[in-house]
């Protein structure tokens, strides 16, 4: 069973840019990082028993600020590439349930993609963050609204998330 956005709320920790929505709560972003892999010290591996990320692969992108409609607005010019991306908000998923994010039509209407895999039940941290693939460049303001965080209910309550945070 999807939970309703009012429902979902009570599992995260909301900033003033989070929006509740029918279905579930709209992320806002307060962080963009370029993800840069390659050879040496910027291969991940991702072992049978463990994921090693090395945090050389990521390099902050500095906000910037451009005039848009007689306004000065801060955000990041993203271009075709992976990023990493970082919510204000925070999320404590409770034993009976999973979360999901899908990014808003916004961006995918223009050809890029937001997506994760599962947050498992006992999964918790104070800032969410996922992967952003961009085909089309675009500008993305500070605190804007880029993605949905949905929450389905599991059939009886598990055993607690116990993989890396």
């Amino acid at each position: 069973m999807l939970l309703t956005g009012q429902q979902a709320s009570k599992y995260l920790t909301l900033s003033d840019y989070s929006k509740i929505t029918q279905a579930g709560v709209d992320l806002s972003v307060t962080k963009i990082e370029k993800v840069q892999v390659g050879h040496g010290n910027k291969t991940p591996f991702l072992l049978k028993d463990k994921t090693q990320i090395p945090k050389e692969i990521y390099t902050n992108i500095t906000p910037v600020y451009i005039q848009h409609e007689g306004k000065e607005v801060l955000g990041w010019h993203v271009f075709e590439g992976v990023y990493s991306v970082t919510f204000n908000e925070g999320i404590n998923v409770p034993l009976n349930l999973i979360a999901k994010i899908t990014h808003r039509s916004s961006i995918y209407r223009v050809g890029n993609i937001i997506e994760t895999p599962l947050f498992d039940s006992g999964f918790k941290c104070d800032n969410i963050n996922t992967t952003m693939i961009i085909k089309t460049p675009i500008f993305i303001e500070v605190n804007a609204r880029l993605a949905q965080i949905l929450f389905h209910q599991l059939t009886e309550s598990t055993t607690s998330y116990d993989g890396q945070f």
